[in-house]
């Protein structure tokens, strides 16, 4: 892990600390939707998802795959659901 700082000289010498760690290597989880749905043109839900239980003091991002759905961070105190939208 390297300490690192950054100074904003226009800004009377504004610090920011910040530190670089290593990232760990890819977990793949699958998350799958508990039920079908069907949602109207520009209609959104927060749909139940399934995954594997994550382990507590990390955080994950998950890449979405399906273009009604988005990228996020979550945490072993996230719910299990994410957005849907149906952007036509």
């Amino acid at each position: 892990m390297a300490s690192c700082k950054a100074t904003f000289l226009t800004v009377n010498a504004f610090q920011i600390h910040f530190n670089i760690v290593k990232a760990a290597n890819p977990v793949v989880y699958k998350v799958t939707v508990k039920a079908n749905i069907t949602l109207k043109p520009g209609e959104s839900v927060l749909q139940h998802v399934d995954y594997t239980a994550l382990p507590k003091g990390r955080t994950f991002i998950f890449t979405a795959t399906h273009p009604t759905t988005s990228n996020t961070i979550i945490d072993a105190n996230t719910p299990h659901a994410c957005l849907v939208t149906n952007p036509t």
